[in-house]
């Protein structure tokens, strides 16, 4: 990284450097900063307040005069809750006045300021420049004839330089350039008394008396642009007034291909804009520590995701470790159950997106949230968990998982593409397919194939993970909690704004869809494909599933800003608890469901005798009871031969035959005897003697 610190070094205080005109480096600055002065670089509204509210003593004392202390402080405190729509000082007296009359008028400040200054000037009966004059000659005689009580109220000298940030400005290795509407003698002698930069009125690294400032800033950011030193480097321009931002988005939208608009949170702005602009496209939310690393690296490490993406990493690598997949050969044979799986995570359910990103949700994020949730895979290990749960084919149910997963890598891109191409006033939000693809194959599927590789080559790996798979799962758990932590983190500031209405009609949209999905994907399987009990159990969880932890590492690649980042990963984490607490509650009922069929078949199967056993034990007892009517005579020397039913009995010279139950013995001259009797299976054959 170049240390370059051109045009506005900074030294500590009371080293004065003298800056000259703009330098041009030999080696070019990878990054240029333009910074908004008051509410960025320090916080000046103790004194402005404070002066406003002395001159209005002045120009007003019949109204001002005389008032308790009790009273000048409620009129400050209103102040301070109006500081962000003040943009010239003497519109400070203004407020103080309104505010001095009734204290509702804080609110009609805050909400159409444009258009209450100039109703109540002339109400009044006042000129602008009238004000001005007294504001200006008030702040004049206080710097000259009472510098030492300037001094005090001053929020440099006071210390209310932000905290961080002039040390930050001392060490920053980029050139940057100060935008106010501060004039440009009072800049001056701000920077050269408290932050040790000597600067004339003239420099070519100063835009003051920007007013009005939005039209004047988008001038500034045009000629910084334009000079030599930002040629190929990265633009940075922090701003703390909302207004500003907007108008740079709305009216110079062309400034958004070089500038990166940051809206300074710890300055003059309230909830509402800063949720405002976290939606706004191009500009990004700001905090204060982000800030110090964005002047001292050029980079918010919080942009990088390090932590984040570690722990997916890890998520997935414990996946892949734990998986068992003895029982996959078993799913194998359920070819019916498979197809429709893979077909309605991957190409079916997808669709609902369509819908969900009309939804009108406040913020629209939300909406937006719910269509990338639709387009993930199914869950990492709830689904199957309630499959198991609810008796369903747990093998089949971890085929889908594995499968969908694993092609998802590939479907997710092309789907977002597909859902969020049209949505518009999230411009911030890009879809990159292939690039996307590519980072999901080294943060999701390299990591499970890695871990599953491991188990299956390396035995003591296969044990660890068996040994320990409650730990691990545990382990998992904590990373995914991290993920979802980080992530939410990033939009704390809204989020905590945000009206309870606006979550529990995300929570009502998520129950629904997931209602939605379970009611189509059962009746499709049992009675559009007709799958057996426990497959189509399997294949209707598991395709009525969505994965939060992908949705929200799909979410982190989206977009750079981390309160959008925020924002979207909400209706993922509030959809899969709306699947875990609708599958516990309807888990049991299927168990119980399996249950009784499984024991009405098996009632069944004894009730009903099977055919074939029946004609094998016929044949059996017809064997038996011929065997029992046939044997051998022994006085004659004939032999009896079975032949079905029936027997034949022959002498020596050719004996007799019988038939049926009966045996018709031949003697030596011809003869025949009687009917032999049996007495039943195994009693003895008699025969009449021979005549």
């Amino acid at each position: 990284m170049a240390a370059i610190k051109a045009g506005l070094s900074i030294r500590p205080r009371g080293a004065l450097q003298q800056c000259t005109p703009e330098k041009h480096p030999t080696s070019r600055p990878t990054d240029v900063f333009v910074l908004d002065f008051d509410g960025v670089i320090i916080d000046s509204e103790r004194e402005v307040s404070s002066s406003a509210y002395d001159a209005a003593a002045q120009l007003w004392p019949q109204l001002f005069g005389g008032l308790p202390d009790a009273e000048r402080q409620r009129v400050m405190a209103g102040m301070r809750a109006t500081r962000p729509r003040l943009v010239k000082g003497f519109e400070a007296m203004v407020m103080a006045r309104l505010i001095l009359e009734d204290g509702s008028n804080v609110q009609r400040i805050l909400s159409d300021w444009d258009a209450v200054l100039p109703a109540t000037l002339a109400a009044w009966g006042e000129a602008d420049e009238r004000l001005a004059a007294a504001f200006e000659a008030h702040r004049a005689a206080l710097m000259s004839g009472a510098a030492q009580r300037w001094q005090e109220l001053n929020p440099l000298v006071h210390g209310r330089v932000y905290e961080g940030v002039g040390e930050a400005l001392r060490e920053c290795p980029y050139p940057f350039y100060i935008a106010s509407s501060k004039a440009a003698h009072r800049l001056v002698s701000l920077l050269r008394s408290q932050l040790g930069l000597e600067l004339d009125e003239q420099s070519p690294r100063l835009f003051a008396s920007l007013i009005p400032p939005n039209e004047r800033k988008i001038a500034a950011l045009r000629t910084v642009m334009e000079r030599p030193v930002a040629e190929g480097a990265t633009l940075h321009f922090v701003d703390d007034r909302y207004e500003t931002l907007h108008a740079v988005a709305e009216q110079a939208p062309d400034l958004l291909q070089r500038w990166k608009l940051y809206l300074a949170d710890w300055g003059y702005n309230t909830a509402e804009e800063r949720a405002a602009a976290a939606r706004l496209p191009g500009v990004r939310l700001l905090s204060r520590p982000q800030f110090v690393e964005l002047l001292r690296w050029g980079v918010i490490f919080g942009d990088i995701h390090l932590i984040s993406t570690i722990n997916i990493i890890i998520v997935f690598l414990i996946s892949g470790l734990v998986l068992k997949t003895e029982d996959l050969k078993q799913a194998i044979t359920h070819w019916k159950g498979i197809v429709y799986g893979f077909l309605a995570i991957l190409a079916v359910t997808p669709c609902l997106g369509f819908a969900l990103r009309a939804l009108p949700l406040t913020p629209p994020e939300f909406a937006i949230g719910l269509t990338i949730f639709a387009a993930v895979p199914t869950t990492l290990g709830v689904g199957e968990a309630l499959v198991r749960a609810s008796k369903g084919n747990a093998a089949l149910a971890l085929l889908l998982l594995v499968g969908t997963n694993s092609l998802g890598i590939a479907t997710m891109p092309p789907w977002l593409k597909l859902l969020l191409h049209p949505v518009q006033g999230l411009t911030s939000v890009s879809v990159k397919p292939l690039s996307l693809f590519y980072k999901l194959l080294a943060t999701v599927l390299a990591p499970a194939l890695i871990g599953k590789a491991a188990r299956e080559l390396l035995p003591p790996v296969r044990r660890f993970a068996t040994k320990y798979k409650v730990q691990l799962g545990m382990f998992n758990t904590l990373n995914l909690a991290c993920i979802i932590w980080q992530t939410l983190s990033g939009a704390q500031d809204v989020l905590v704004h945000q009206r309870f209405i606006n979550i529990f009609i995300v929570i009502c949209a998520a129950i629904i869809m997931h209602a939605l999905y379970l009611v189509l994907n059962f009746g499709a399987t049992i009675w559009l494909v007709r799958l057996p009990l426990k497959e189509a159990i399997a294949a209707s969880i598991m395709s009525s599933q969505k994965s939060a932890p992908v949705a929200v590492t799909v979410i982190s690649y989206l977009t750079p800003s981390t309160t959008q980042q925020g924002l979207l990963a909400v209706p993922c984490v509030i959809g899969q608890l709306a699947q875990i607490f609708m599958g516990a509650a309807f888990a049991p009922h299927l168990a119980r469901i399996v249950t009784r069929r499984e024991k009405l078949a098996a009632l069944a199967a004894a009730e009903v005798p099977d055919p074939e056993a029946e004609a094998r034990a016929d044949a059996a007892a017809a064997a038996a009871e011929a065997g029992a009517a046939c044997g051998k005579e022994a006085a004659g020397g004939s032999a009896q031969e079975c032949e079905g039913g029936g027997c034949t009995a022959a002498s020596g010279d050719g004996g007799g035959e019988s038939d049926g139950d009966s045996c018709k013995v031949k003697g030596e001259d011809g003869g025949s005897a009687g009917p032999s009797e049996t007495a039943g299976a195994g009693s003895d054959v008699e025969t009449a003697p021979a005549r």
